[in-house]
């Protein structure tokens, strides 16, 4: 028990089942034995009223008109109003039975689901969306004791904070889904690995390389190489670029078909949009020795969430250009580009003008089609 609250098995069941699978409901059933209750709901709603998603053992079609007509006039919405984030409603200390037998929400919601005490807190606000968790009783079970508003309190907060978490996983994925499919088009391995090798984005390109049977391969989703010595090279590559977010380092892929390939490694600092989960990565690209060309603008605006402006003007020092001669060719104040490539300095990890050409040097496309 947590305090002699809730058990193991609800803690399993709210990070098992809930935040890893989405499954809210072993999770509500489990609360609802240890509150002792008939019904127990988790809901997370718009501010505005307009969108409810309700996962509990009430069927979606309550909640729906819940959302869509009774919600307006719930007698607890003004008392979460006020009270905000934490606040556990109990109606068996705030509504007597007379204010229960006139009160419109519960003749015509409450009562005819056969429901008469509630417990509902307002366990957290993400945004504009805010989460309860709520347990209900008819009237022949009697009010909830201390220990049911207890229970419901604890358990509360691990489901809120299973929610965001399940949110924050949501959005990494579809970030990487998103940045997956743009770096598709490119003709060049480009991977994300975190400091284990584990493989958290590969493009086509990267993929097709790996699979030829080369020196690399994929192993349970990591990143190795088949000879002992260019293993360890590739770990402790990416690990110093990790840890010292350099601006480029490369490794020697020997193949047996044809031309050695070049492997660049390069720290991705977590502010990056490709490092996933808030963490340090390094960004793999697979290129071409005898190809020089410069990388698209769209490309140092995934890896590295430059705007258009900073992503050519970061392309103009990596060829050769002047702030002020690119300035000039932009038809922008030279304070104006200043500003900008101190932007791109940020957004980049790096400190001078050598270090964003030398980065970029390693982005060079290896073919054009």
């Amino acid at each position: 028990m947590s305090g002699n609250q809730i058990d193991s098995a609800l803690i399993g069941a709210i990070y098992e089942q809930g935040l890893v699978q989405g499954a809210w409901k072993p999770a509500l059933e489990r609360l609802r034995a240890l509150a002792n209750s008939a019904e127990t709901a988790l809901v997370e709603h718009e501010t505005s009223l307009s969108a409810v998603t309700a996962m509990n053992v009430i069927s979606q079609q309550s909640y729906e008109a819940y959302s869509n007509y009774f919600l307006l006039f719930d007698p607890k919405r003004p008392l979460f109003e006020t009270a905000g984030p934490g606040f556990l409603f109990n109606d068996a200390e705030h509504f007597d039975d007379a204010f229960i037998a006139r009160d419109r929400f519960y003749q015509e919601f409450s009562i005819p689901h056969g429901m008469r005490y509630t417990l509902d807190l307002f366990a957290g606000r993400r945004g504009t969306r805010e989460v309860y968790v709520a347990a209900m009783r008819p009237k022949r079970q009697g009010p909830f004791a201390p220990r049911d508003a207890a229970r419901i309190r604890a358990a509360g907060n691990h489901f809120f904070r299973a929610l965001n978490l399940r949110r924050q996983l949501e959005e990494t994925q579809a970030l990487a889904r998103h940045a997956a499919a743009a770096l598709d088009h490119l003709s060049y391995g480009v991977m994300v690995v975190d400091d284990g090798l584990r493989v958290l984005l590969a493009n086509r390109s990267a993929r097709r390389i790996v699979d030829a049977g080369g020196e690399l391969r994929f192993r349970a989703a990591r990143l190795s190489a088949r000879s002992g010595p260019t293993d360890r090279a590739l770990d402790a590559t990416v690990r110093r670029a990790i840890s010292e977010t350099a601006p480029a380092s490369v490794l020697r892929l020997p193949r047996a078909d044809g031309p050695d390939l070049h492997l660049w490694c390069i720290g991705l600092p977590e502010t990056s949009p490709l490092a996933q989960s808030g963490k340090s990565c390094a960004l793999l690209l697979f290129r071409d020795p005898d190809v020089h060309s410069l990388p698209p603008p769209g490309l140092l605006q995934t890896i590295y969430n430059l705007t258009d402006a900073e992503a050519r003007l970061a392309l103009a020092i990596a060829g050769g250009r002047t702030l002020a001669a690119h300035a000039k060719k932009r038809n922008i104040r030279l304070s104006t580009a200043r500003t900008q490539f101190l932007a791109v300095l940020a957004k980049m990890n790096l400190h001078r003008q050598a270090d964003v050409a030398r980065t970029i040097a390693v982005l060079s496309n290896p073919a054009s089609g």
